[in-house]
C-alpha cells in the first residue's frame, strides 16, 4: 500500500513590494474548452465553480473541465449579452443580460420570469426591479422607481429605503451606496445605522451625466467613479477627501496609460486594478502610492483588449479578453507546509489520506484509510 502523506497548499505573498507584479499568469481559451475567446464576464461562486459568460454563451469551469450553456439551454432561454453575475444566499445565480434571468441550480435551468422568482424570495411588488445587487450574504438590494428594497433571504426581513432620481447602486460587506442623478452620495450601512448623505460628486458629475455610470467601492471604503467608452478616466476619492483623476490627460493626479476605462477591481492584496481600452492594465498600490503598466508581451497579457476584471475569493484576478480568452492570475504563490491528523492513535497509517473535499463553508474534510473523518476549519 503506497502511503501518502497530507500536505496542504498554502498560499503566500508573492507580490513583491518594490515592483509589484505578480509572479504567474496562466491562461484559458477555446483550446481548453471556452466556448468563445470573447469573454463579456466572470463570477465564481460559493461552490467554487466559475461561471464565464462569452460571445456563445455561458460556460461553467471547474478547474479542470468545461460544462456549456448555450443558446436555448434545457429550452430555457437566451444566454447571450451578459453583462454580469451574481449568486443570492440559496445558491442562485442572478444573470443580467438587457434583462435579468435566473440560474436555479437545483433544476439546472435558466428561466427569465424574474416575478417568479421575487414572490419565491417573499418579495411581491407588481414591477420589476432595475437593477438587481447581492451583498456578500446573498441577500437582494434592490433598486426601483420609488427607492431601495433590501430583503435578508434567510429571515425574510425586509426594509425599504426611499430614494428618488437614483442612477447607479453597489453593494460591499458593510455598507450599500447609491448616486442619484444629481450626483449625491448615500451611504447605507447593511447592519443598520444612520444613512449618510455626500454632495462632493456633483460637479464632477455633471461632465458624466449623459454617460452610464460606474461605482466602484474598494475594501478601504474608498471610492472610484468612472464612465465606460468615454474619455473621462477616472475619478477616485480617499477617505472622504477631495476627488482625484487617474487620467493621461495632464491635469489628472495620477498618470495611467490612457482615459478610457473598462473596467476596476481589487486584488487580494489590496491593490487597484484599472482595465483601459486598448492599454492593457494599470495597478494601483495604495502602499507605495506608485503605477505600474502591464501591457501586451509583459508579465502574460495576451492583449490590451480587455472586456472585464474580477477577483474571486481568493485574491485570484480574472482578466477576460475582447478576443483572447481569459488570463488569471492567483494573488499567492503555492508553498506547501505538511500538516499531520490529530488524536491519540499514533499508528504509522493514520495519515493515509483517501479522499479530500473542501465544503462551501471552505472546511477541508479530509478521509483516510480505514482511519476515519476528519475536518479541518480553516477559521481555527
Amino acid at each position: 500500500m503506497k502511503k501518502f502523506i497530507f500536505s496542504i497548499v498554502l498560499l503566500n505573498v508573492c507580490l513583491c513590494a518594490s515592483s509589484q507584479i505578480y509572479s504567474h499568469f496562466y491562461h484559458l481559451n477555446t483550446k481548453d474548452g471556452l466556448s468563445s475567446n470573447s469573454v463579456c464576464a466572470i463570477y465564481k461562486d460559493k461552490l467554487n465553480y466559475v461561471w464565464i459568460a462569452t460571445s456563445n454563451g455561458l460556460d461553467r469551469y471547474d478547474g479542470a473541465r468545461m460544462k456549456h450553456y448555450n443558446g436555448f439551454y434545457n429550452n430555457s432561454v437566451w444566454l447571450y449579452n451578459i453583462s454580469d453575475i451574481q449568486e443570492d444566499a440559496f445558491g442562485n445565480l442572478i444573470i443580467n443580460r438587457y434583462n435579468y434571468i435566473v440560474y436555479d441550480r437545483k433544476k439546472d435551468i435558466f428561466y427569465d420570469d424574474l416575478l417568479s422568482y421575487l414572490r419565491l424570495m417573499g418579495i411581491y411588488r407588481k414591477n420589476v426591479p432595475h437593477r438587481i445587487n447581492t451583498d456578500k450574504k446573498g441577500n437582494l438590494w434592490l433598486s426601483y422607481n420609488d427607492g431601495i428594497l433590501y430583503c435578508n433571504l434567510r429571515n425574510r426581513k425586509k426594509t425599504f429605503y426611499s430614494l428618488n432620481n437614483m442612477s447607479t447602486m453597489t453593494v460591499t460587506k458593510d455598507n450599500a451606496y447609491v448616486i442619484t442623478k444629481s450626483g449625491t452620495i448615500f451611504t447605507i450601512p447593511i447592519n443598520g445605522g444612520k444613512i449618510t448623505k455626500d454632495s462632493s460628486l456633483k460637479d464632477i458629475y455633471k461632465k458624466k451625466s449623459a454617460c452610464e455610470i460606474t461605482f466602484f467601492v474598494d475594501s478601504h471604503n474608498n471610492k472610484w467613479i468612472y464612465s465606460k467608452g468615454t474619455n473621462n478616466g477616472v475619478y477616485y476619492q480617499e477617505n472622504g477627501h477631495h476627488w482625484k483623476l487617474f487620467s493621461d490627460a495632464e491635469n489628472a493626479d495620477y498618470r495611467i496609460k490612457g482615459r478610457q476605462i473598462c473596467n476596476i477591481t481589487e486584488d487580494g492584496f489590496g491593490n487597484i486594478w484599472i482595465a483601459i481600452e486598448h492599454n492593457g492594465i494599470n495597478i494601483f498600490s495604495y502602499k507605495d502610492r506608485e503605477i505600474i503598466s502591464l501591457q501586451h508581451g509583459s508579465y502574460g497579457i495576451v492583449s490590451n483588449r480587455i472586456n472585464t476584471l474580477y477577483c474571486d475569493a481568493t485574491g485570484t484576478v480574472w482578466i477576460g479578453y475582447l478576443k483572447n480568452g481569459i488570463t488569471f492570475v492567483p494573488s499567492r504563490k503555492a508553498a506547501f507546509e505538511t500538516h499531520f491528523l490529530g488524536g491519540n492513535d499514533i499508528s504509522e497509517y493514520k495519515n493515509d489520506i483517501a479522499a479530500l473535499m473542501v465544503d462551501k463553508e471552505g472546511n477541508l474534510w479530509v478521509g483516510t484509510d480505514g482511519y476515519g473523518l476528519s475536518v479541518f476549519n480553516k477559521e481555527l
